[in-house]
């Protein structure tokens, strides 16, 4: 009887482990950051670019387009494919399209991702980081 009460226990504990994604844990999911550098610099003044996480997919604003894309983890590890974006032109303001294009390019390029200090890291091979920080 004790056995058949353990077997019972442990087909239980399975059932609601593959009911519930599985023994790993997603540390991004349901949060929304908000781009505050690129490697050294800071986003061009007057642009906003932001990064939400929901169920293994990201979108966000770009700088001037949305964007979405597929992402998955593994430990510290990221990697963020299948980008999609809008296709809109913007002038203002001055520099904004150049920094959204190295941003969808360096979120392709994505490795490993941190959280520090209640900001978000996300590195590339090379170590160069996005940094973010909650989006208000």
């Amino acid at each position: 009887m004790k056995l058949i009460n353990t077997l019972t226990a442990i087909t239980w504990v399975v059932i609601m482990l593959v009911a519930c994604g599985g023994t790993s844990s997603d540390p991004l999911n349901g949060t929304t950051w908000e781009l505050y550098s690129i490697g050294e610099f800071s986003p061009v003044d007057g642009s906003m670019t932001t990064i939400r996480f929901d169920n293994g997919q990201v979108s966000g604003l770009g700088g001037c387009n949305q964007y979405g894309a597929e992402y998955q983890l593994s430990d510290d590890k990221i990697i963020i494919d299948k980008l999609y974006m809008t296709e809109m032109a913007c002038v203002s303001p001055e520099g904004v399209m150049d920094q959204e294009s190295a941003y969808l390019q360096f979120l392709g390029e994505a490795r490993s991702f941190e959280i520090v200090e209640g900001q978000l890291q996300i590195s590339r091979s090379d170590g160069e980081m996005l940094i973010f920080v909650p989006a208000r």
